[in-house]
C-alpha cells in the first residue's frame, strides 16, 4: 500500500504527458442511414463518408497528386482505389448519418473548445493559375482568401433519435490540407515538398478570417496559420444543444449550391502540454508523494514541491524553468531563427507580440521587418527618406498590427533594442538596417511616449490546463503529507 501514492500519480502523469495521436476511434465509424445520395459514381458511396480523411488522390484526369487546401480531393483514394467523397442528388432532401467510432465528448481543454471536424473538398483559390503536385508551395500565393465548395447542414446526437442543428465555429471554409509542406526538392509525385501528417484532431484557430489567408503563401498558410492542423471546419455543439456527449452525426443536403460533400469527420484532440517544464512538474509532483511515503523530511519536500511548482507557473519570474516565447506568426524559410518582439505599450492586455523570422545567409533587422509585413497583417510606416531602399537606412514611424496602433510625432517615437533571449535588451546604437542578425538574436521594438524610453516585454506562453494538472500533484503531495503529519500528532 505504501507505493500507491507514487504509483497513481506517476501512471496519471504518464497519460497526461504522453502525445495524444489521431486513431480510427477518432473518426466516423459506420452509416447508419443515408438517401438521395449523388447519381453521380464518384459521389455515391456513403463509406466514402468514413475513416481518416483523403490524403492521396487519383484523380480521373489520371493525375497523381497529394490533397492540399488548393488541390482538393477528388476522385478516387491512390492506394485502395475507393471514393474519396459523399455528396447529393438534385433533389435537395439527401441526408447521411454517421455513428462515430466513440462518444465524442465536450471538453474544456479541447482545442480552441471545438468538439469534431467536417472535411470535405473546399479549397482556396490561387493568385495565378491552377497548382499541381509540382508547385513550389513556398511561392503559389491564395488570392484572397475565399474558398471554393458547400458544406451540408450539419446535426448532432447522442441517441441517434434526438437530433439538435449545429452551425460551424469558423466563419470561412479551412480547406483539408493533409501534409505538411516541408519545401519542394523536386517536381515528381514521388518526391514533392509534402512532408508528414499534419493532425486530423487539430482544428484551425476558429477566429481566422479570410484576410489572413489573403496574399499568403500555402507554406506560410500550413505552416503558421493551419500550425499543425489539417484544416477543415470546426463545430461546438457545447452551448448550442443541452448535449454534452454525441454519438451519431447527421450531414442534410444544403439547399444552396451541390448540397454540401462529405470526405471524413473528426474527433477533436486535447491541446499539448508544454514539455521540459510539464515534466519538472510531474517530477516535483512525484517527489512529494515520495516524500510521504518514506516519511522523511515530509513536510520539506511538499512545500518545497508547491513552491517550486508555482514558480514554474508563473511566467517571467526569473525562477521559471524556462522562458518560453508566445511567438505569434512565423515567416521565411532558412536554418537560422531570429525573433522580434512588438510592444505598444497601450496599457492593453494584447500589447505585445513576438514573431519569429526564418532565413539563410546575411540577413538585417530591416530585411526582418520586411518579411514579416510581407508575411502577415503587421503594417509598417516610414519617415520621409529613410524607408527600404533609402541610403540613410530606415527609421520607423508607426507600427499596426490586430486593432493597435503607434505613430511617432513630437516626442513620441518607436525605440529599437536588441538582444539575445528576448527578456534582456540593449537601446541599439545603428539602425535596423545596419543590424546583423545571427541565429537565435532578438530585436525589439518599444513604443516611447513624450520621449520616455523602456525596453519591449515579450509575451509569455502561458501553461496550458495539464501543467496545472501536473502542478496539482505536487499540492497533493503536501496535502497528503500534512494529513498524516496530523494522523500521526494525533
Amino acid at each position: 500500500m505504501k507505493f500507491t501514492p507514487i504509483l497513481i500519480p506517476a501512471v496519471f502523469g504518464l497519460l497526461c504527458v504522453a502525445p495524444l495521436t489521431a486513431s480510427a476511434q477518432n473518426f466516423g465509424g459506420s452509416v447508419v442511414s443515408s438517401s438521395h445520395l449523388s447519381t453521380n459514381a464518384l459521389f455515391s458511396a456513403p463509406s466514402a463518408a468514413l475513416g481518416q480523411p483523403t490524403t492521396l488522390v487519383n484523380d480521373t484526369f489520371g493525375d497523381l497528386y497529394h490533397a492540399s487546401m488548393v488541390e482538393p480531393a477528388f476522385g478516387k483514394d491512390q492506394a485502395t482505389a475507393k471514393n474519396l467523397l459523399t455528396g447529393f442528388d438534385s433533389s435537395g432532401t439527401g441526408q447521411l448519418t454517421v455513428q462515430m467510432s466513440a462518444p465524442i465528448t465536450h471538453s474544456a481543454t479541447s482545442w480552441y473548445g471545438q468538439d469534431f471536424i467536417l472535411f470535405s473538398n473546399q479549397g482556396f483559390i490561387g493568385k495565378s493559375g491552377f497548382a499541381s503536385d509540382g508547385t513550389d508551395m513556398s511561392t503559389y500565393q491564395i488570392a484572397d482568401g475565399s474558398a471554393f465548395g458547400t458544406l451540408p447542414q450539419v446535426s448532432v446526437s447522442a441517441d441517434g433519435v434526438t437530433f439538435y442543428s449545429v452551425a460551424r465555429s469558423n466563419s470561412v471554409l479551412f480547406p483539408e490540407n493533409p501534409y505538411h509542406w516541408d519545401g519542394l526538392t523536386a517536381t515528381s509525385t514521388a518526391a514533392a515538398g509534402w512532408g508528414a501528417l499534419n493532425d486530423f484532431t487539430k482544428p484551425v484557430d476558429p477566429t481566422l478570417t479570410a484576410a489572413d489567408f489573403g496574399g499568403k503563401t500555402v507554406a506560410f498558410a500550413d505552416n503558421t496559420l493551419y500550425n499543425g492542423s489539417a484544416g477543415g471546419s470546426s463545430y461546438s455543439f457545447f452551448g448550442q444543444t443541452p448535449l454534452t456527449t454525441i454519438s451519431y452525426i447527421r450531414f442534410l443536403a444544403n439547399p444552396t449550391g451541390s448540397g454540401g460533400i462529405i470526405d471524413a469527420i473528426s474527433a477533436v484532440g486535447s491541446a499539448p502540454m508544454p514539455e521540459a517544464s510539464t515534466l519538472a512538474i510531474f517530477l516535483i509532483g512525484l517527489i512529494g508523494l515520495a516524500a510521504v511515503v518514506i516519511r522523511r523530511r515530509k513536510l520539506t519536500a511538499s512545500v518545497s514541491a508547491v513552491v517550486v511548482g508555482v514558480l514554474c507557473l508563473l511566467p517571467g519570474t526569473a525562477r521559471a524553468i524556462s522562458f518560453t516565447p508566445q511567438i505569434t506568426q512565423t515567416v521565411g524559410t532558412g536554418s537560422s531563427e531570429s525573433f522580434l518582439t512588438l510592444d505598444f505599450q497601450d496599457g492593453t492586455a494584447d500589447h505585445n507580440y513576438a514573431y519569429g523570422y526564418f532565413y539563410d545567409g546575411a540577413k538585417t533587422g530591416a530585411d526582418m521587418i520586411a518579411a514579416l509585413t510581407a508575411g502577415t497583417s503587421l503594417s509598417v510606416g516610414y519617415y520621409p527618406g529613410y524607408g527600404p531602399g533609402d541610403p540613410s537606412g530606415i527609421f520607423v514611424k508607426s507600427f499596426s498590427f490586430n486593432g493597435h496602433s503607434q505613430v511617432g510625432e513630437g516626442n513620441d517615437y518607436w525605440g529599437y533594442w536588441t538582444g539575445s533571449n528576448g527578456q534582456t535588451w540593449e537601446f541599439s546604437g545603428v539602425g535596423a538596417s545596419g543590424r546583423s542578425l545571427t541565429n537565435g538574436s532578438w530585436d525589439g521594438w518599444s513604443w516611447s511616449a513624450s520621449g520616455v524610453s523602456s525596453p519591449p516585454v515579450t509575451p509569455t506562453a502561458v501553461p496550458e490546463a495539464g501543467t496545472f494538472c501536473l502542478f496539482s500533484l505536487g499540492l497533493a503531495g503536501l496535502t497528503v503529507t500534512l494529513v498524516r503529519k496530523r494522523v500521526v500528532q494525533a
